[in-house]
């Protein structure tokens, strides 16, 4: 029986904030099409080891393969280019923008005349939006004017409509109601049958045991175990 090819593997990562040490000589892998959780208690490296595979911080040492490749990330650009994208639990969606212009940032369509086709991004954006039954969120209500849970799941389906080859979920549930977290794991299983690997990073046990494969922990920065 052949082995299930990773498609992320961190290999002695390291990363110091000053006198912190975040990460301590970090080394797992997350095979192609698996849903791993990753656990560990506030401060255990979880959040900057999320950071550096979304480009937005870069690792002292060590190395990132992306489906056997290695890449050096660094930006968020070159973390898409990878196929890795995240929704994070600190939400990014800008509250003076519309669902719509949220959703499709920086990726809006290209302008006609010097004026972006707003009919053509609502359309795209509603269409995503039926595909992941989302369907009651208005595209063109203002992200100021919805509760936090929409909030989140319009974060999640962002992060979903670049269709990633690996996906990152930061506390995805910890705004969610139960309603919204039972969408959330339809949304899982069936993102995983179409082969997308997960990374899901949650305190919340009962959820790892119901949406993940498998898990990894961190404790103090170092790895305690997969």
């Amino acid at each position: 029986m052949n082995e299930v090819q990773p498609a992320i593997e961190v290999e002695s990562l390291s990363k110091r904030f000053d006198a912190t040490v975040a990460l301590d000589d970090v080394s797992f892998s997350v095979g192609k099409g698996e849903v791993r959780a990753l656990i560990g208690e506030n401060g255990a490296g979880k959040s900057t080891l999320v950071k550096i595979l979304s480009g937005l911080i870069r690792l002292d040492s060590g190395a990132v393969r992306v489906f056997g490749d290695s890449v050096t990330i660094g930006r968020p650009a070159r973390a898409h280019r990878f196929g890795i994208h995240t929704a994070f639990q600190e939400m990014t969606l800008v509250d003076d923008l519309t669902v719509t212009q949220n959703m499709l940032l920086p990726y809006e369509p290209t302008p006609i005349l010097g004026q972006i086709d707003g009919r053509k991004s609502r359309q795209l954006v509603a269409r995503h939006f039926a595909e992941l039954n989302l369907g009651n969120i208005d595209p063109g209500a203002l992200v100021s004017e919805l509760d936090i849970s929409t909030r989140q799941k319009i974060e999640i389906a962002k992060a979903v409509s670049r269709r990633p080859r690996v996906l990152l979920l930061d506390e995805p549930t910890s705004t969610l109601s139960v309603s919204d977290v039972d969408w959330l794991g339809a949304l899982i299983e069936k993102l995983s049958a179409d082969n997308i690997t997960i990374v899901f990073i949650s305190h919340r046990m009962a959820e790892v045991r119901r949406f993940c494969d498998s898990l990894t922990v961190l404790r103090n920065g170092q790895h305690a175990g997969s």
